[in-house]
């Protein structure tokens, strides 16, 4: 591959990094808290469609890897 050829990426793990999140945020975020931040990321996700950081990636895989994290 070329250096200025881009390479395709399949970033489409949003949902699947949601999931992630619910389930690591069981016992340590109330269900009416997940519930609440489940719309935001639904918000995000509508609002941001279509934006990709520099890599490439989804805007959204961003906020739900940071949300991972923090729940560390």
């Amino acid at each position: 591959m070329d250096k200025g050829e881009a390479k395709e990426v399949d970033f489409s793990q949003d949902l699947l990094l949601w999931e992630k999140f619910k389930e690591k945020a069981k016992g340590k975020i109330i269900e009416k808290d997940i519930n609440f931040l489940e719309k935001a990321y639904l918000f995000a996700k509508k609002y941001h469609e279509g934006q990709t950081r520099k890599s490439g990636e989804p805007y959204i895989l961003h906020p739900l890897n940071v949300a991972l994290i923090l729940l560390l």
